[in-house]
């Protein structure tokens, strides 16, 4: 089977898209992620009907 350079090039950007995009993606979901914690946090830790702690957080 032989391969072109052309086919080549185009195989490793379409491998080098995917994995920028993976990263950017897993990144923004961190981020995303991190904002709502503290709220979320805050809302748990005023909450009467359960204990919650560091642990668990």
């Amino acid at each position: 089977m032989e391969h072109t350079q052309e086919g080549d090039r185009i195989y490793l950007y379409s491998i080098t898209t995917v994995a920028i995009l993976g990263g950017l993606l897993f990144g923004y979901d961190t981020a995303v992620i991190s904002g709502a914690e503290k709220g979320l946090e805050a809302f748990f830790l005023t909450a009467t009907d359960f204990h919650y702690d560091k642990v668990m957080h």
